[in-house]
């Protein structure tokens, strides 16, 4: 477990303490972000999102803001963890971080544009992948 201190643009927003936290874009809120009991955000909106992963109090909860922000994380206690916390992003690691580290996240200048078929829907697209508007049966009641 580690505590962060999160800033948004420089003004306090609360600690954190909880095995991790995701930060993420709309696009991939649909993946570890879900996972760890994050909102779905639809692709067309501007924001980050932040969820806790374990938090210790039920009271931390998964947060969005807006992407034109700079989001601070400090590193201010890592519990019983004696190598370190990781940082962890597209693929990439920054291993052993220490208290007083600091990671900064905001938007890249650079963008990206998703080409998808003729047709496309996001909503049937989240239907089909996480099975949604599938009524149970009545033998689904059994198991």
């Amino acid at each position: 477990m580690i505590e962060l201190r999160v800033e948004l643009d420089g003004v306090f927003m609360h600690r954190q303490r909880a095995d991790g936290v995701i930060i993420s874009t709309p696009t991939g809120s649909t993946a570890y972000a879900l996972a760890a009991n994050g909102p779905i955000l639809h692709p067309a909106l501007n924001a980050i999102l932040l969820v806790p992963v374990a938090p210790q109090t039920l009271s931390n909860r998964p947060v969005v803001v807006p992407d034109s922000s700079t989001l601070s994380l400090t590193i201010t206690t890592l519990g019983r963890v004696e190598t370190g916390a990781s940082v962890h992003f597209d693929m990439q690691a920054w291993s052993d971080c220490q208290p007083g580290d600091r990671i900064d996240v905001r938007r890249a200048q650079e963008t990206v544009r998703f080409i998808h078929p003729t047709g496309y829907s996001f909503f049937s697209t989240l239907r089909h992948k996480l099975d949604w508007n599938r009524m149970p049966l009545p033998s689904d009641e059994n198991e």
